[in-house]
């Protein structure tokens, strides 16, 4: 009897034990899960590739500090010599590396055409900057455990909220950027035909644009005009008198080096398209 007593006491000693381990392992578990929901977005409902871009916490930035936006004019040259002068026509794919930098950092996308009448309005995609995960609350020794839970608590109902919001945020940016893919096709699929070069308008529209208030974005935006031509203007409007009120900066890409009649404005120039877009998303300038 007392050898059972003892069996079923050693018994109840071990189911203890194995209880007090379990435990242990659920609450280190809820901690790793709680730490690493503070910077999980919200799940994506599309099931698009595009979700680790669109993730708004990027390891290579401050927790809580988004990448400065950018805002861009996109100008296509689709006249004649654009065929003599080795001068790229972009298609959709393109635009890829500006519309996801766009998704990190928010930001708006312009594109026009250079023909023989360039002062045209501009095919246009804004992207709002993306919300801002939650800071987790540091645990402070000093607390009482009624404050670090009120302190947990209200981190909680943050991340809850800023999961809703970022969710919302990416159906409504999914659905900006498939309506701007379809209106730019038919853009990107006019032919390089037209007999006469109008950039001084282009150039016109594009500062336009950028000379905008900007409303919305929680910096100061990175501003650039990139015409994709060999800029030998052949009209002459606005010529003489034009100035960039937007401080944007001019890049030029073609085939030749060319920048006709634009030096004054100090262009950088690119042989490719692909150079002039990998410029321009660099987060560091």
């Amino acid at each position: 009897m007392k050898t059972a007593l003892n069996h079923l006491l050693m018994f109840t000693s071990l189911l203890s034990l194995v209880a007090c381990l379990t435990m242990l392992s659920a609450c280190e578990k809820s901690e790793n899960v709680t730490k690493t929901e503070a910077n999980a977005p919200a799940e994506s409902t599309s099931g698009d590739s595009r979700a680790s871009t669109l993730n708004p916490s990027d390891k290579s930035k401050p927790a809580g500090k988004p990448d400065a936006p950018i805002r861009i004019a996109s100008m296509i040259d689709k006249t004649g010599s654009a065929n003599q002068t080795r001068t790229q026509q972009p298609g959709a794919d393109s635009f890829k590396p500006i519309i996801e930098r766009l998704h990190k950092s928010g930001g708006e996308l312009s594109v026009g055409l250079i023909r023989d009448n360039s002062n045209r309005p501009l095919l246009r995609l804004r992207i709002d900057t993306p919300p801002t995960a939650p800071v987790k609350p540091n645990d402070d020794k000093e607390d009482y455990a009624d404050v670090l839970a009120e302190k947990q608590d209200e981190y909680d109902k943050k991340l809850r909220a800023y999961k809703r919001e970022y969710l919302a945020w990416e159906q409504e940016t999914e659905r900006r950027v498939a309506q701007f893919t379809t209106d730019l096709q038919p853009l990107l699929d006019q032919p390089a035909n037209a007999k006469r070069t109008d950039v001084f308008n282009a150039l016109f529209r594009a500062d336009l644009f950028l000379a905008e208030q900007e409303v919305g974005f929680k910096e100061p935006a990175q501003k650039f005009i990139l015409l994709n031509s060999d800029c030998k203007d052949n009209i002459g409007a606005r010529a003489k008198k034009l100035t960039l009120r937007s401080d944007a900066q001019l890049l030029v890409v073609n085939g030749v080096g060319s920048i006709g009649p634009l030096e004054r404005f100090k262009p950088k120039l690119f042989e490719s398209l692909d150079a002039a877009m990998r410029y321009v998303v660099k987060e560091e300038r």
